[in-house]
């Protein structure tokens, strides 16, 4: 986890199995990954061109 510390730490937050939180994380994840591709890669394609970048 970029900035909120281990996985383990984050799950006694939200008073979680470690296991059971990474899985629900991940499946939340693998949910959402397809629409913000969707809404933020390809609504670059016609304004951003990879010269550009």
């Amino acid at each position: 986890m970029k900035c909120g510390g281990t996985w383990d730490m984050v799950a006694r937050i939200f008073k979680v199995k470690t296991l059971t939180f990474i899985k629900t994380i991940t499946g939340f994840i693998e949910v959402v990954t397809p629409k913000l591709y969707e809404e933020w890669v390809t609504s670059q394609l016609d304004v951003t061109t990879m010269r550009a970048l």
